[in-house]
């Protein structure tokens, strides 16, 4: 991408920004990814095998959930290397961003930080499998303050959750502000979650 920005112009065109089909193979760096606006995945959504490097995903907004990213079905998965996901909002779940259904994530030396989702999963939604090694989740937000069943601030997980030398901090929600594991496997290692 070379630095370059992609806007969506999304309360024009009612749309994501990317969207990566089933099969695909998709690599994508150096590029900004802005202003969709779609039921989810309003910044990119992926059916297929999906490599961020150095991406910012910053300011979507879902109609429902995952307002950032959205890696969902049997054979998907992303690999999000030195990539932020930023100020992105979801009514429901995942603002920043949501694994669904059986698919894999992987964040390296990433920051998710500013997310809102209404509900659950400010940063994150995960119902898959979701690795975060040296990864940031920071002052995300589920729900308005007041409320009685905005959980997660920061990741709310259903799945399989591995957080490896990462730190999850100053995050808010009526509930779990950093973190829930509702039913979930979870593995933290030598991570922090404070604030």
């Amino acid at each position: 991408g070379n630095g370059a920005t992609i806007d969506g112009n999304g309360a024009v065109t009612q749309d994501r920004v990317l969207s990566v089909q089933n099969g695909s193979i998709v690599a994508i760096s150096n590029l900004t990814v802005t202003d969709g606006r779609a039921s989810s995945g309003s910044g990119i959504r992926s059916f297929g095998t999906l490599t961020l490097t150095g991406v910012s995903v910053v300011g979507n907004v879902g109609l429902d959930d995952a307002g950032g990213i959205l890696v969902s079905g049997n054979n998907s998965s992303a690999t999000l290397v030195d990539t932020t996901i930023s100020n992105n909002v979801g009514p429901n779940r995942g603002g920043g961003l949501m694994v669904f259904g059986s698919a894999r994530v992987d964040l390296i030396d990433s920051e998710l930080v500013g997310n809102e989702a209404g509900i659950l999963g400010g940063g994150i939604y995960n119902e898959g499998t979701l690795n975060l090694l040296r990864t940031r989740v920071s002052a995300n937000q589920a729900g308005a303050s007041g409320g009685s069943v905005q959980t997660g601030g920061g990741i709310y997980n259903a799945g399989i959750l591995s957080v490896s030398d990462s730190s999850i901090t100053s995050n808010a929600a009526d509930d779990s502000a950093g973190l829930i594991n509702d039913g979930g496997t979870l593995t933290l290692i030598g991570s922090t979650i404070s604030g």
